[in-house]
């Protein structure tokens, strides 16, 4: 048996007991490690084969953590398994199964309004008294762009926004 540092087996399971990971991701990391394409293409299909690796299993476990961890919309997390290797059909099917219709509007109320909670509206009246509504439209303007960079479509924020 070879010595656990050259065995890419046992490195991508030690990877892989941190956090589950992309193929890619993998492969990458087991590249980075000076492991041949021969070595990880076969260790990679040994770890499917044993069900420890899986990139639909991954993309529906990194959505389901990321929305606990804050709001966020189909576009930002599309981004950002895409960015993880993950292929664009599996993308959409756990987009799909974790965006029933009326969870984005949900979650861009909610982040609209923990957003609101930390970002206080202008005063009314002012100090000069006629700025107010120019200071309210900078506002919204404000929320419209934290929302589209939390990857919410612009029909939804248009909606949360109104409420």
């Amino acid at each position: 048996m070879q010595a656990k540092r050259v065995n890419p087996h046992y490195q991508a399971l030690a990877i892989l007991s941190r956090r589950d990971h992309a193929v890619h991701e993998i492969k990458q990391k087991l590249k980075r490690k000076g492991f041949t394409a021969e070595q990880i293409k076969t260790t990679v299909a040994r770890l499917k084969q044993q069900r420890l690796l899986d990139d639909a299993k991954f993309a529906r476990l990194f959505i389901e953590s990321s929305l606990l961890a804050k709001p966020a919309g189909p576009r930002l997390l599309a981004a950002k398994l895409k960015q993880k290797g993950v292929g664009e059909a599996i993308i959409a099917a756990a987009l799909e199964q974790a965006f029933p219709p009326g969870r984005e509007a949900e979650l861009a109320r909610a982040a609209a309004a923990a957003w609101r909670r930390t970002h206080s509206p202008p005063a009314r009246g002012g100090v000069r008294g006629g700025g107010s509504s120019a200071g309210r439209a900078n506002h919204n303007q404000r929320l419209w762009r934290f929302l589209i960079s939390r990857g919410f479509s612009t029909e939804v924020i248009s909606t949360a926004v109104s409420t």
